[in-house]
């Protein structure tokens, strides 16, 4: 099954991948900031909300473009390629994820866009 994956739709797949493992860090450490302000009383409230929702909206951004670069969209791409360089910043996990994203990117940039099959009319 993997030898049918093209280069770009493995490129998607890590970056969605590299966003559920930021959501799983980030909410594990607004956890802990959480718990921690809890019995502290020392954090506020709403440094823990706004983790949370960080967290949330940088782990969308992977999973949309992911997809958007499964589907070959050539601004997805473009935008895949910042994200795997802002993923090179999270030493180990990150920067592994992220040359892959990288070699896979730059491999599959002149990958002719899978066609469409017409649907019956």
């Amino acid at each position: 099954m993997n030898g049918s994956l093209t280069s770009t739709v493995r490129a998607g797949r890590l970056i969605q991948m590299f966003g559920w493992v930021n959501l799983f860090f980030a909410l594990a450490i607004g956890a802990m900031v959480a718990i921690l302000g809890a019995a502290a009383s020392e954090i506020a409230v709403e440094w823990d909300a706004f983790v949370f929702v960080w967290a949330g909206l940088v782990s969308l951004v992977y999973f949309l473009v992911g997809a958007a670069i499964k589907h070959h969209r050539t601004w997805a791409k473009i935008a895949g390629a910042a994200l795997a360089v802002y993923c090179l910043l999270s030493v180990p996990i990150g920067t592994l994820i992220g040359v892959c994203v990288l070699v896979y990117l730059v491999r599959g940039w002149k990958e002719a866009t899978p066609a469409i099959p017409a649907t019956p009319a």
